[in-house]
C-alpha cells in the first residue's frame, strides 16, 4: 500500500478535526480569483512556421476574511494561437513515476516546466480553521499523447507532514492552432484525508525555452499566429461555481 501521508500528517489534520467538530461552519465563503501571465518568448509565427513560445502564468485565490479557498474541481487554461509540440519529446508517465514513487529516472528532456504554490488543509466542514502547505514544488513532465504529467516534490515539514503525492495528468487538446489544458483534480489531492480538504493559495508556472531530445533542442510550446497582444484565459471551477479569468500576456514581437 503506498504512502501517501506521513504519521505527522495524520495526527495534525485528526486534531484539527477533533478541534472543530464543535460550532464547525457548513459554506465557504466567496473567493477572489485572479490570473496573470508573461510571455517571454512572443513572437507570432505562422501555421508552416510557428514561432517559439515561452510562457509563464500565475494564479491566485483568496478566501474572504483569510478563510480557506474552496477545493478544485477543474481548471482548464490556454494561450490563444499557441499549440503544444510533444513530437521527438522525451516521455515520462504517470504509471512510471507512479510505480517508482519517484521521477528520478524520467528521461532528460521530459520535464517540460516548474511551478511553486502555496494550500491551505482543513476541515470539510470549517474554512475557517486550517493549516499551510508549502515548501513543495510542482514538476511538469511531457506525458504520453495529449497529456502532461504533475508531479509534487519537497520536504512534508512544511506541509502537514505530507510525504508522497502520486502523479496526475493534465489533457491537452489541439484545436486550430490552439492547446487548451484541462485538469481534472484528484481526490488524493483535494482530500488526503476523510473529512479533511485542501484549497489553493496560488500557483506560478513556468516551461522550458528549449528541451533536450539527444543532440536536438526543441521547443515544447509554438505561436502559429498573433496579432497585437496575447491572450491567455482560464476557467476554474469549484465548490462555489465557474470563474472566468483573463490575461494580457504581451504584446507580440
Amino acid at each position: 500500500m503506498k504512502k501517501k501521508l506521513g504519521i505527522l500528517a495524520a495526527f495534525a489534520l485528526l486534531g484539527l478535526i477533533a478541534a472543530n467538530v464543535v460550532g464547525a461552519q457548513s459554506a465557504y465563503a466567496p473567493a477572489t480569483h485572479t490570473a496573470t501571465s508573461k510571455a517571454s518568448k512572443n513572437k507570432a509565427g505562422t501555421k508552416k512556421k510557428p514561432a517559439p513560445f515561452v510562457g509563464t502564468w500565475h494564479y491566485d485565490v483568496k478566501g474572504e476574511f483569510d478563510r480557506r479557498a474552496p477545493k478544485p474541481e477543474n481548471w482548464t487554461w490556454k494561450w490563444n494561437n499557441v499549440a503544444v509540440n510533444q513530437k521527438g519529446i522525451p516521455v515520462c508517465t504517470a504509471e512510471e513515476i507512479d510505480a517508482a514513487q519517484s521521477d528520478a529516472d524520467c528521461p532528460k528532456g521530459s520535464l517540460i516546466g516548474t511551478g511553486n504554490f502555496a494550500a491551505l488543509l482543513g476541515p470539510t466542514t470549517d474554512p475557517g480553521t486550517s493549516i499551510g502547505c508549502t515548501g513543495k514544488t510542482l514538476r511538469f513532465y511531457n506525458g504520453a499523447k495529449g497529456k502532461m504529467v504533475w508531479f509534487i516534490v519537497g520536504p512534508p515539514e512544511g506541509c502537514a507532514g505530507l510525504v508522497y503525492l502520486a502523479p496526475f495528468e493534465v489533457n491537452l487538446s489541439t484545436k486550430k492552432g490552439t492547446t487548451s489544458f484541462s485538469l481534472d483534480f484528484p481526490s488524493n489531492i483535494v482530500e488526503p484525508l476523510p473529512g479533511i480538504e485542501g484549497g489553493l493559495s496560488f500557483i506560478d508556472a513556468k516551461y522550458v525555452k528549449k528541451v533536450k531530445a539527444g543532440k536536438k533542442k526543441l521547443n515544447y510550446m509554438q505561436s502559429t499566429k498573433c496579432k497585437g497582444n496575447r491572450q491567455f484565459s482560464m476557467a476554474v471551477t469549484d465548490s462555489e461555481g465557474l470563474h472566468s479569468l483573463k490575461a494580457n500576456a504581451g504584446k507580440c514581437g
